[in-house]
């Protein structure tokens, strides 16, 4: 009947992941790219066969956890090399992990946490912060779209523009999670410690400390310079004001640091830090 069908149908997915999971074959990259989209979509870095799919409550019904869940029915387990989402400093968390173990979202709270997440193709603690790991981010506080590590890697899906309510319920959940006490957004809980090697080739801005020069990634592997101009430098290089050259040039960044700037112009920036 009803309930042989259904376990037939289990059988024929689990076959699936063991027969192909683990090849190179067009299915096996299909079905690698199904939990790749798990991860993103999800929030969650772990292991996607070891989740509550009760308890993780705003993820929708796909075939990939439809799976997931057949197998904890028939109490089965699956070893397997499918890759997991970076982490890109010492103590980096994935976001919506965190959020839910606060336990102080309601269903819908969490659904609309997960849409401006997808918004913002961000994962992570890191994709979130300031270089110096101190601050949330103006701009993701605010639900505006912009660079991080985890965007630039993954394929996301398209996301709708996320409502006032799920703004608002997102806000909270920043506040809560990292313990924000003002308006400068100052983070007092959840420090993301230093960035570890996999996330330096993914910054936009590196600083030459023996030449005092900016680079910015460009296309095709190049990097346009950009030379001190002025500002005041009370804190290392922080403040200091840079014009864009008009070369663009091929560099290894591997000796660089990592920058944060502001733009004041469209060929000005300010360093933020260093």
């Amino acid at each position: 009947g009803v309930k042989n069908l259904h376990a037939l149908q289990a059988i024929h997915h689990i076959s699936l992941l063991l027969d192909h999971g683990g090849t190179n074959t067009l299915t096996g990259r299909l079905l690698r790219l199904v939990a790749e989209s798990f991860h993103i979509e999800s929030g969650i870095g772990g292991d996607p066969f070891k989740y509550d799919t009760k308890q993780y409550v705003w993820i929708s019904s796909t075939w990939f956890t439809d799976t997931i869940k057949s197998m904890q029915q028939y109490r089965l387990t699956l070893n397997h090399n499918l890759s997991k989402p970076y982490q890109w400093t010492d103590n980096d968390r994935f976001l919506m992990e965190e959020i839910f173990s606060l336990h102080i979202f309601q269903r819908n709270e969490l659904m609309w946490i997960n849409e401006i997440q997808l918004h913002l193709q961000v994962m992570t603690f890191s994709d979130l912060v300031t270089l110096d790991g101190r601050f949330v981010k103006e701009e993701c506080y605010e639900g505006v779209r912009m660079n991080s590590h985890s965007k630039r890697v993954y394929s996301w899906p398209n996301a709708a523009t996320p409502s006032s309510s799920s703004l608002r319920t997102w806000q909270r959940a920043l506040r809560v999670l990292f313990n924000i006490t003002d308006d400068s957004m100052r983070i007092t809980r959840h420090y993301i410690g230093g960035w570890n090697r996999r996330s330096i080739p993914f910054f936009e801005w590196f600083f030459n400390d023996n030449s005092d020069t900016l680079y910015k990634r460009e296309d095709h592997g190049q990097f346009s310079a950009w030379e001190y101009n002025m500002g005041r430098r009370n804190t290392r290089y922080s403040h200091g004001i840079y014009v864009r050259n008009r070369n663009k040039v091929h560099i290894s960044y591997h000796n660089l640091c990592p920058a944060e700037v502001m733009f004041l112009e469209t060929t000005k920036v300010q360093i933020l830090s260093v």
